[in-house]
């Protein structure tokens, strides 16, 4: 099953090309063209099968439309696409996972989104620490999203409970090393 969700995730963020999928403005394709792109790349995937990667994947990345005929990813888009996201009050601090090849041009540049739409930011170090680890060896960054709040910069909150935000400019973070289970703040 995991592989479905990888190539769903692949198709409905990134290359929707991949199975000759078309995305509406909102980032939904038709539920019965994911099924028969799927087909003809040599996959069996039913329906059945489809509402149970939706209900089973353990961060809720694709959701349903109202009338149950589409699928969208629910973040992490590299396309553009428009999730209907509000902006929100986030939690005071929030963390980003990144990895140590990165950290010298995050130190100058800040912290962007790259190909991705948002800068994607956990609720907890941990859940950084396994977005940081999928590229390299993992580091986290401390973001002060109450004082970027209030100096005009604007969070979301997918449907999945993931916060994003456009940019995150020098000032605003500082790194977090793990040491023997203690957290330090590096300056």
């Amino acid at each position: 099953m995991s592989k479905y969700s990888r190539l769903l995730s692949l198709v409905l963020r990134h290359k929707p090309e991949y199975l000759d999928l078309h995305l509406d403005y909102n980032g939904y394709a038709f539920i019965d063209d994911v099924i028969r792109g799927f087909k003809e790349k040599g996959y069996h995937l039913s329906r059945e099968e489809l509402e149970r990667i939706v209900k089973e994947n353990d961060k809720q990345r694709f959701s349903f439309d109202k009338s149950h005929t589409k699928i969208r990813a629910n973040q992490g888009h590299s396309i553009d696409v428009n999730l209907s996201l509000d902006a929100i009050t986030p939690p005071d601090v929030l963390y980003h996972g990144s990895y140590l090849d990165v950290e010298e041009k995050i130190k100058v540049e800040g912290i962007k989104r790259m190909t991705r739409n948002y800068v994607q930011l956990s609720i907890n170090i941990d859940e950084a620490l396994i977005v940081g680890s999928r590229h390299g060896e993992p580091i986290v960054y401390w973001v002060d999203a109450k004082r970027m709040m209030e100096d005009g910069y604007h969070f979301y909150l997918s449907k999945n409970g993931i916060y994003m935000t456009r940019y995150i400019p020098v000032g605003y973070f500082h790194l977090i090393e793990k040491k023997d289970h203690l957290c330090q703040t590096s300056h």
